[in-house]
């Protein structure tokens, strides 16, 4: 089962998708594969749960005709996507050098990781944001920093679920595609996974193809 807190919110739906995405990814792959199969690696944790995330927010944006509750969606979706992205690269980079200094140094004080966080954010906002001063404990509350190296994931998933979205857009037979990913569990590497639906995650065009859809979303605006 999923266990959420819900409100009468676009977010409560959105988290509601998200965490189906999970939900459905893992029932079809416990149904298809075998109990050494049926999981999934970190590389791939959030493609499902993004997927079906931007499916829903693109439907409620078709049921949408209010102009101006439509041009607050798209700034929120704009904003999740930078997060997604940008932020959780910045995060990955963070943890990168702190797992590095600590194997070379010992032990951190707070002091000394808070500094660290506070350069990563920095390079992720660049000289437009002003540093608040209570960004500096911003890394006690992100979870994930406790399952080492999974927020990369959120970045390379969402990416991932756009190329996914296009092809069920060009094409809803593709779908089809879209279950066969759902349905194989750890099968295959995710190079092979995807190569065997079409997309190609080796080249670097790829990724660049999925931030050009944010673009997208800016012209919108």
């Amino acid at each position: 089962y999923i266990l959420l807190n819900h409100k009468d919110q676009l977010e409560s739906v959105l988290t509601l998708a998200h965490e189906s995405g999970h939900g459905i990814h893992a029932e079809l792959s416990n149904e298809k594969q075998n109990a050494l199969n049926c999981g999934h690696p970190t590389s791939l944790a959030e493609v499902a749960s993004t997927f079906f995330e931007d499916f829903v927010l693109t439907e409620v944006l078709k049921d949408t005709k209010d102009e101006k509750v439509i041009q607050a969606i798209l700034d929120k979706k704009i904003h999740d996507d930078t997060a997604s992205i940008f932020r959780q690269v910045a995060f990955y980079n963070f943890e990168k050098e702190l797992h590095h200094d600590f194997r070379e140094k010992g032990f951190l004080t707070k002091e000394y990781i808070s500094d660290l966080f506070c350069k990563h954010m920095k390079s992720y906002m660049g000289d437009a944001v002003i540093e608040d001063e209570s960004m500096r404990n911003g890394w006690i509350y992100v979870s994930h920093f406790r399952r080492f190296f999974y927020v990369y994931s959120y970045a390379s998933g969402l990416l991932i679920s756009k190329a996914l979205q296009k092809m069920v857009k060009d094409d809803k037979k593709n779908i089809v595609l879209v279950k066969r990913f759902l349905e194989s569990g750890s099968t295959q590497s995710p190079k092979e996974l995807f190569k065997g639906i079409g997309i190609d995650i080796t080249k670097k065009e790829f990724w660049l193809n999925g931030i050009e859809e944010i673009k997208v979303l800016l012209n919108k605006l």
